[in-house]
Order: C-alpha cells, then sequence, then structure tokens
C-alpha cells in the first residue's frame, strides 16, 4: 500500500511540475512577445473587432509592399531620366558646334561622341529593375534590341539619301516604318503601365522607349553619329550634325515632360506610404490594446512562479532522499 502510495505522490509531483512549467513557457511567451498566447480567450467580446483589424492590417501591409516596390521602381526611372537628360544635352552641345569650319578630327570627335551616347541611351532604356523593364512598359525584356543592330537598321535606311534634307526626311520615315523603329523597339505600344498603390489609388508610369522625347533624342544621336558615314562634303556633314543637335535641344522638353510625370507619380505614391504607414501604426495600436499583456502583472506572475517551482524542486529533492533510518 505503501508504494503505491509513492508512486501516485511521485505522479501528482510530476503532473504538478510539467504544468508549472507549462505556465512558465506561456508566461515567458507573454512577457517576450508582450501578447497573450491564447488571444482568442484575452479578446473575449472583441474578437470580432479583432478580427476585424487583423484583416484591415493584412491588407494595409499588402497595399504597403506593393507602394513601396512602386516607389523604388518610380525612383529608378527617375535616376535613368536624369542620365538621359546628361547624356541629351551634352550631346547636343557637341553636335551643335560642328560648322564648315570644324576640321575633319572635329566631326570625327562629335560623331564618336554621338554613337557612344547613343548606345549610352539604348543601355539606360534597357535597364531592368527586380526583372521588370524600366522602359518597356508592360512587355517582359528589353525594350530595345542593342545599338549596333539598332545603327546598322537606321543607316540602311538613309544610306540612299543624296543630301542632308533626305537623309533626315529618311531617317523620320524610318521612325515611322514597322519594318525601321519598331522592329527594333521591343517594348509595349498599348496603354501605359498602371500601379495600384492603395485602395482607389492607381499612378501611371508614362515613362516608356516609344515616347516621342525618347524617340526624338534617339534620332538626334543617330542622325549626329552616321552623318560622316552618309559621303556627303564637308559642309553637308556639319549641316546634318548641327540637324542632330538642334533635333537632342528640342527633345528636352519632351524629357523634361516625363520627368515631371514621373515626379508626380513619386510624389503621389509616397503620400500612399505615408497613409498606410500611419493606418498601420493606428491599426496596430487597437490591436495591442486587445492582445496585449500587462508586463508588470506577467513579470510579477512569472517570478512568483520561479520561486514556486524552485520550491517544489526543493521538497522533491529531499523527499526523495528520505530513508528509514533517517526517519527513524
Amino acid at each position: 500500500m505503501n508504494s503505491i502510495g509513492d508512486l501516485a505522490r511521485s505522479f501528482v509531483s510530476q503532473r504538478h511540475n510539467t504544468l508549472m512549467r507549462q505556465e512558465m513557457n506561456v508566461l515567458t511567451q507573454e512577457i517576450t512577445t508582450g501578447e497573450a498566447r491564447d488571444v482568442a480567450r484575452k479578446a473575449g467580446n472583441t474578437a470580432p473587432e479583432l478580427v476585424a483589424i487583423n484583416s484591415l492590417l493584412k491588407i494595409s501591409e499588402a497595399y504597403a509592399s506593393g507602394a513601396q516596390q512602386t516607389g523604388q521602381f518610380l525612383s529608378t526611372v527617375q535616376t535613368a531620366l536624369e542620365h538621359l537628360e546628361a547624356e541629351r544635352s551634352t550631346v547636343a552641345v557637341s553636335l551643335i558646334a560642328i560648322n564648315a569650319n570644324s576640321t575633319a578630327q572635329d566631326v570625327t570627335l562629335a560623331a564618336d561622341h554621338a554613337k557612344a551616347a547613343f548606345g549610352s541611351i539604348v543601355n539606360t532604356l534597357n535597364t531592368q529593375f527586380s526583372g521588370q523593364s524600366l522602359f518597356a512598359g508592360t512587355a517582359q525584356g528589353a525594350a530595345f534590341e542593342d545599338p549596333a543592330t539598332i545603327i546598322e537598321s537606321a543607316k540602311l535606311a538613309i544610306s540612299v539619301a543624296i543630301n542632308p534634307a533626305g537623309a533626315i526626311a529618311a531617317l523620320d520615315a524610318w521612325f515611322d516604318d514597322p519594318a525601321g523603329f519598331a522592329a527594333v523597339y521591343l517594348g509595349a505600344t498599348g496603354p501605359h503601365t498602371t500601379r495600384k498603390v492603395d485602395a482607389g489609388v492607381e499612378v501611371t508610369i508614362s515613362a516608356r522607349a516609344d515616347d516621342q522625347g525618347i524617340k526624338d533624342m534617339l534620332k538626334g544621336a543617330l542622325l549626329g553619329a552616321l552623318a560622316p558615314e552618309l559621303g556627303f562634303d564637308h559642309a553637308g556633314t556639319a549641316s546634318l550634325m548641327q540637324s542632330g543637335g538642334a533635333t537632342l535641344l528640342d527633345a528636352g522638353s519632351g524629357l523634361a515632360a516625363l520627368r515631371g510625370q514621373t515626379g508626380l507619380a513619386e510624389e503621389r505614391t509616397s503620400q500612399s506610404i505615408a497613409f498606410l504607414e500611419a493606418q498601420r501604426a493606428s491599426l496596430t495600436i487597437a490591436r495591442n490594446d486587445i492582445v496585449s499583456v500587462d508586463p508588470f502583472e506577467t513579470a510579477t506572475k512569472l517570478t512568483d512562479l520561479q520561486t514556486r517551482l524552485e520550491m517544489h524542486y526543493t521538497l522533491t529533492a529531499r523527499l526523495a532522499g528520505l530513508t528509514l533510518s533517517r526517519f527513524i
């Protein structure tokens, strides 16, 4: 009978120990997270409100994540447009400076500058951000064929011209020809890309490689790069290069418009991000009011439980060490 009592006492002791350790784990988790482990029990009558808050938080977080990505995308587009503007302005100046008194070396240097800038412009327009092209609209992949392919296609189209005016007309026709510019432009041609940055709030990404301002910039750079290769006399070559520079100057307004539209989209996205962050903060406070635990009360309970658990271990050890001889 005594052995049965010892086993029962041992079982009760182990069970009591397990319960205290489980309670300690719960209190430790609560003091670490600041939230009740049994959220449903803590919420009580406010459970429906908690469900609604959690749902709104998930929606807000999803929109905030998308808005952050859109903001980063637009910032990268703006940086690329700034690079395009720098290329446009410097090449325009070098081409405008060519005249009948320029040396052959001046012409060669200006043409080389225009060709290098054209390559840099195309490569910039082919930039991707997180696997999506900056300037191809809804299309996947690069916005253009490689620069050398574009130059060869344009050169073939204008090589039959007999004077600078004819070369300009031929290049204009190439940009409108389905077998010309449309064949080397790989991006979308439909409506511009839109991105949702909040419920009912969308931003339009207007910067696309088939925009007229960008096409004019490409046209001006092509004229400057190809002028010395068309077989015209010095005066004709200089005239064509100056036309290329003038075209680049005119392209500035179109590029400025794209930068302005992108800036407006960035501002609208930033406003949505700020609103979503404020909304998430407000919802988080409301949620914490329902599910949070009193840290002082929880710490007090944990300290008390630790004391009781230590006492339990001490008593268990003493009981385990009892012998008949000590008892007598």
